[in-house]
């Protein structure tokens, strides 16, 4: 079984829901669509920059949607969200760059085999062993990190 994409499943939601919500008159959602001209199936995606900063979640909808056709007839709403979350999941994972940790990006040259090897047999407490974990990945909460 594989674990859902949460931020994939997030886009979704917002997506399918921006899409009804736009098809009904007198609401928020259609409003705006079509203040903002984004009702239509378009097959690039519009400018973006052009939609204020503090409307988001419209500037995801324009973006995704580009990537997703409409609705076919006779689809239930429940296919058209798995279609959209096939389709932003193969995005997400497209868009994914298998990423070196920090400490291996500054230190390229380190036999970082030894290095846990050595973490692994050392006669400290675990305790420890955890905070040296922790700093190698460059996961420690410094007061720098916690004003972020």
């Amino acid at each position: 079984m594989e674990l859902c994409d949460v931020e994939a499943k997030g886009r979704t939601i917002l997506i399918a829901r921006m899409w009804t919500q736009g098809k009904l008159t007198g609401t928020i959602p259609a409003e705006w669509q079509e203040y903002w001209n984004l009702r239509a199936y378009k097959a690039n995606p519009p400018q973006i920059s052009r939609i204020p900063k503090t409307l988001e979640y419209l500037q995801i909808y324009a973006q995704e949607m580009a990537y997703i056709n409409p609705p076919r007839e006779n689809e239930s709403p429940k296919a058209f969200r798995q279609r959209i979350y096939q389709t932003l999941r193969t995005i997400s994972l497209a868009e994914k760059e298998p990423r070196a940790m920090k400490i291996t990006q500054i230190h390229p040259t380190t036999e970082w085999k030894k290095v846990w090897d050595n973490l692994q047999s050392t006669w400290a407490p675990e305790s420890i062993k955890s905070t040296w974990c922790k700093v190698i990945h460059d996961i420690l909460p410094t007061n720098w990190r916690l004003t972020l």
